[in-house]
């Protein structure tokens, strides 16, 4: 599918802390679709960017994984609501004509 050795993506589960696939009792690596992702990254980092793999494995380091994105995005969208509710009180205690 990536077109890359098996035992490039081996060595790479070694370099790479986040890419962690599931192993089945039978040794085979079930990838899902976030690690498809990283490789996807790890493969542009290296082959068309041309960095090394320390270097790949700091940019990597300071990403944040999307899983942590997607909560966190759901938080900001939750603290932001009740922004909106608290500013549109706010507004008609402010707004004689919206307070009544």
């Amino acid at each position: 599918m990536l077109q890359v050795k098996a035992s490039t993506l081996r060595h790479w589960e070694k370099e790479f802390p986040q890419l962690r696939p599931q192993k089945l009792r039978s040794g085979e690596r079930r990838y899902i679709e976030a690690d498809i992702i990283l490789l996807k990254e790890i493969i542009n980092l290296r082959h068309e960017k041309g960095f090394t793999i320390d270097g790949s494995r700091k940019v990597l380091s300071q990403k944040v994984p999307i899983e942590i994105q997607s909560d966190q995005l759901h938080l900001i969208e939750q603290q932001l609501n009740t922004m909106k509710v608290q500013l549109e009180k706010l507004r008609k205690s402010i707004d004689p004509i919206e307070g009544k």
